[in-house]
C-alpha cells in the first residue's frame, strides 16, 4: 500500500482510521471552519485513492465482533461520500451541534429554522431523542429496539464537529 507517500493520511492501515483521520481533517480544513477549497480538494482526493486501495478484495465491517450478523454494516466508498456531502450540507449551519456517531450523523440545537434544509438532505427526526439523524445504509434492523443516545454513542464511537460558529464563540 502506497499511504507513505500521501500528504494528509500517514500510515493508515483500515477503513476506520481512515475514516477518523478524515473526519478530523474536516474540522481543521473545510471552508467553513476555516479552510481553503483547494485543501479539501487534495484531502478528498487522497481519501479516495486511499479508500480503494483499503477495499481492494477485503471486506470490512463494523468494528464490534459480538454484533449479530443483521446488525453490521459494509463499508462502501458510496456510501461514505453520501455522509461527507450530507455534512458538507449542514456544516455551515448557525447553532447547530453536529456529531458523528460511527456512520451516523446527528445534530441538534437551533435546528428548527433548518428543518427543511435538514429533510431535503435525508436526514430525519427523532422524537426519542429530540435530534436530526442522517445515514445512507438501510437501517430497517433498527426498528424496535429502544436505545439512549448515550448507549448508541458507546456502541459507535463519537467525534463532534466543530462548525466556524462554534469556533467565533471560542
Amino acid at each position: 500500500m502506497t499511504t507513505n507517500t500521501t500528504k494528509f493520511f500517514k500510515g493508515i492501515t483500515n477503513l476506520e482510521q481512515l475514516r477518523s483521520v478524515y473526519k478530523d481533517l474536516i474540522k481543521k480544513n473545510h471552508p467553513d471552519n476555516g479552510g481553503d477549497t483547494e485543501t479539501m480538494k487534495e484531502i478528498n482526493i487522497e481519501y479516495k485513492k486511499i479508500f480503494e486501495e483499503l477495499k481492494k478484495g477485503v471486506k470490512f465491517e463494523t468494528a464490534d465482533a459480538k454484533q449479530d450478523e443483521k446488525t453490521k454494516q459494509k463499508w462502501s466508498y458510496e456510501a461514505d461520500e453520501f455522509i461527507r456531502e450530507a455534512l458538507n450540507k449542514i456544516i455551515r449551519f448557525d447553532g447547530v451541534n453536529i456529531e458523528i456517531v460511527g456512520c451516523w450523523i446527528w445534530c441538534d440545537g437551533a435546528t428548527f429554522s433548518y428543518k427543511d434544509e435538514l429533510k431535503a438532505a435525508g436526514f430525519q427526526w427523532s422524537k426519542a431523542r429530540k435530534k436530526w439523524h442522517y445515514t445512507p445504509y438501510d437501517t430497517a434492523w433498527h426498528k424496535g429496539k429502544k436505545r439512549s443516545f448515550e448507549e448508541i454513542r458507546k456502541m459507535y464511537g463519537s467525534v463532534e464537529i466543530e462548525t466556524e460558529a462554534q469556533k467565533s464563540i471560542a
